[in-house]
């Protein structure tokens, strides 16, 4: 029997040993990855703060058409 709970106690430290080598660890590519991740959120931001630059700039155009083909001002 005491070679039994030896078996145990290695098959469970082997386990262990195991799940510990297997932990997630901050890599080059990781870190590549995540900063290929930021840059292209912040571009998307970018890109939707123009768009919205853009499309209040041309609704103030087609307003300024409007109010010409109107008479007004």
């Amino acid at each position: 029997m005491r070679l039994g709970k030896m078996t145990a106690v290695l098959f469970t430290l082997l386990a262990i040993g195991l799940a510990l080598s297997c932990a997630e660890k901050n890599g080059p590519m990781e870190k590549a990855g995540r900063a290929i991740d930021k840059a292209a959120n912040k571009t998307v931001k970018a890109v939707g703060k123009a768009t919205e630059k853009t499309g209040e700039a041309l609704q103030k155009a087609g307003d300024k058409i409007e109010e010409k083909s109107q008479g007004g001002k």
